[in-house]
């Protein structure tokens, strides 16, 4: 009984921290604690049905320097209609299965001074603490669309820098994959 206690306690400490699962508009957004220090978050894998929704992606969230990146693969459903409220996804994080909540029970949540990034158009969301506004510059991909660079904002008196690269497009030319690391700058 003991080693299965242990077994079970490293493979939850192996995975870190579970986020929680919450919404981006009506697209699936894992939030996170502001780390003390740097974050990367990777997506990859995006794919979309007919309609061009998102249907499946994986992030991957590291944070320097312990090294190994934690790997969660979410895929997400829709309720005929195409209502926000009939969104809902499930995430596997090392074999571990979470299920998100409806996007009335995320709003009711509180969200005080967690982050996650959006695969559905692509940025930061920041909710509760943030002071000012998020900041957002950008730049133009090949084809002329829009995205995000950089972007910056202030919690409990600290500011935030994310950078992006390595956006990929799939041959429909959606978002497949992107990069963002985040990383304190200092006292604001």
């Amino acid at each position: 009984m003991q080693t299965l206690l242990w077994m079970v306690l490293a493979s939850s400490a192996a995975a870190g921290p579970l986020p929680r699962l919450g919404f981006a508009g009506c697209g699936p957004a894992l939030f996170r604690a502001l780390p003390a220090g740097e974050m990367t978050v990777a997506f990859s894998g995006v794919a979309h049905d007919a309609s061009g929704r998102v249907t499946r992606f994986v992030e991957e969230v590291g944070e320097p320097p312990s090294g190994k990146p934690v790997r969660a693969t979410v895929a997400v459903t829709y309720a005929s209609g195409g209502a926000c409220d009939g969104v809902r996804y499930a995430v596997d994080i090392g074999g571990r299965q979470l299920f998100s909540p409806s996007v009335d029970e995320f709003e009711a949540e509180r969200l005080e001074g967690l982050i996650a990034f959006s695969v559905v158009d692509p940025g930061v969301v920041v909710l509760g603490g943030v002071s000012g506004t998020v900041e957002t510059t950008t730049s133009r991909d090949s084809l002329g669309r829009s995205r995000p660079s950089r972007q910056g904002f202030s919690h409990r008196g600290t500011r935030y820098e994310v950078t992006y690269s390595d956006f990929v497009l799939d041959a429909r030319g959606r978002l497949s994959g992107y990069r963002a690391h985040l990383r304190p700058a200092g006292p604001r």
